[in-house]
């Protein structure tokens, strides 16, 4: 179903019974599991499985499509919470079928268009947008600093201090709780907040400058090296292409 929400809107805790496909075409969405934060900029989307708490705060003005998918569909979609890149074909089928009736008949131009789309989302490459979130009231009150104010340079060593405990403890803690060395944490973090920035109209020099980075070619170098795109092609809208082409 298509929804707009105003910046900084949140839908609070909750879960579904069915799987949940978000996807925004414009505005990015925060969206926090469990153990995990995720953010999903424009024209990408979040796959949520059934059951699973989540809270989306919106990031902008969201212009949102949602779309829920039963158990047991009998396609390979994703167990987990996962990010997607959605293809300009997917997009296509994601505005189609957030315009369809909640009740369609299976064997409807709809119901072929559902299955069409659920074969694609199967099919889709995920992205590394998201954050985990340790579960140790120091540490997971030192990281919520850390992305209130993310900085490349931060160093392990002042952090560890802060906690009252060696820097070999602090990277021990770090990989036991996260999963990610305390480097590897931070540039993710960076990324994720580039991202919020990034998709709200902010220059990408400016980004750079404020999350700690020494030029702006060294920030486009890490965020290409993590995402696979530069910052600038972020905003840079997907053609819509016809699936059908004539003349």
């Amino acid at each position: 179903m298509p929804k707009a929400f105003p910046d900084r809107a949140s839908t609070g805790w909750h879960s579904h019974r069915r799987a949940q496909l978000l996807f925004s075409l414009t505005g990015a969405m925060a969206v926090d599991t469990t153990d995990r934060r995720w953010l999903i900029p424009p024209r990408r989307a979040l796959w949520v499985p059934p059951g699973l708490p989540h809270s989306v705060t919106m990031r902008g003005r969201v212009d949102m499509r949602t779309l829920y998918v039963e158990p047991g569909s009998g396609v390979d979609l994703p167990s987990s919470c996962v990010a997607l890149e959605i293809t300009p074909l997917a997009q296509e089928l994601i505005i189609r079928a957030t315009e369809a009736p909640l009740l369609y008949e299976e064997h409807s131009i709809d119901g072929l268009v559902m299955r069409l789309l659920l074969a694609e989302v199967a099919r889709l490459p995920t992205l590394p947008l998201w954050l985990p979130l340790p579960r140790r009231a120091a540490l997971a009150q030192l990281c919520e600093a850390l992305l209130t104010a993310p900085d490349i340079g931060a160093a392990a060593a002042p952090l560890a201090q802060s906690l009252g405990i060696s820097e070999r403890s602090f990277a021990r803690w770090f990989i036991s709780e996260t999963g990610l060395t305390f480097g590897q944490w931070k540039q993710r973090a960076c990324v994720l907040a580039a991202l919020d920035r990034l998709s709200a109209g902010a220059a990408v020099a400016r980004v750079a400058l404020d999350l700690g980075y020494d030029s702006p070619s060294a920030f486009t170098a890490m965020f290409r090296k993590t995402l696979g795109i530069s910052p600038r092609e972020l905003g840079r809208a997907k053609p819509r292409t016809p699936i059908v082409a004539h003349g």
